[in-house]
């Protein structure tokens, strides 16, 4: 494999339109290097405290505290603490502690302890321990130990041990034995499905604050099943019968999940 080294947009001009055998151009400038495509088996590796602003289809793997602004459908790869901000339709992966900010219908995955700032109608999807602040229509799906802020009308799938806070009227959907806390009475913070007894159990919270528990084709307040546990005697009857223990244990479920996300 070949290697060559750019260090200003002059010799980036002078590059072939393509290599015959495989080749990776080292862009080492602080000065930002403008790179409308990728000259033909060829990839672009920025290094040091580089920049570059990527255009129409090209691409680049950034290192160390370079950073890059792309647009069109560009996309790169970010290592170390690089930081990159996408427009458009462009996209990224972030690894290591790297970060970007997202604008218009840009998108990007992060691993290991990445962040990322969504706007307009930007997504992502949070591995490892990334975080993300979510604003506008801006929707994320998390695994793992991931974890965000949405505010405005952005929306978010949990799962895993993901765990997200919600301001205005954001929204998430919770799967998995993760948490949510909503500092705003309108927001979402569950549907999650529980199977521990014959029927569904669903703990959650209205828009207007209010804790509610599903269970089977019940849905009741927190207030109401605490009065009235036993309101289905035709199937299940406070008898002892492993099938209303199972009942019982859902519910108790249900209530201790509202006791720890349920933000008052």
């Amino acid at each position: 494999m070949n290697i060559i080294v750019v260090r200003s947009q002059i010799e980036w001009d002078a590059l072939p339109r393509s290599f015959e055998d495989a080749t990776v151009i080292e862009v080492r400038s602080n000065a930002p290097i403008v790179i409308n495509s990728n000259p033909g088996s060829s990839r672009a590796v920025l290094h040091g405290s580089s920049r570059a602003e990527l255009h129409g289809s090209s691409r680049a793997e950034l290192y160390g505290s370079s950073s890059a602004v792309l647009h069109d459908s560009s996309s790169a790869v970010l290592h170390g603490s690089c930081r990159a901000a996408l427009y458009d339709s462009s996209s990224a992966a972030l690894r290591d502690s790297s970060s970007a900010e997202l604008r218009d219908s840009s998108r990007a995955a992060l691993h290991d302890s990445s962040s990322a700032e969504l706007y307009d109608l930007s997504r992502a999807v949070l591995h490892g321990s990334s975080r993300a602040a979510l604003r506008d229509s801006s929707n994320a799906e998390l695994l793992d130990l991931s974890r965000a802020v949405l505010h405005g009308s952005s929306r978010a799938a949990l799962r895993d041990s993901s765990s997200a806070e919600l301001y205005d009227s954001s929204r998430a959907v919770l799967h998995g034995s993760i948490g949510a806390v909503s500092r705003d009475g309108r927001a979402l913070l569950s549907e999650r499905w529980m199977r521990i007894y014959a029927y569904p159990t669903i703990p959650h919270i209205t828009f207007d604050g209010e804790k509610r528990i599903v269970m089977g084709c019940r849905n009741h307040s927190l207030a109401e099943w605490e009065s009235n546990e036993w309101n289905n005697d035709s199937e299940f009857p406070n008898d002892g019968s492993e099938k209303s223990k199972l009942r019982h244990f859902a519910l108790e479920t249900a209530k201790k999940w509202l006791e720890e996300f349920g933000y008052d």
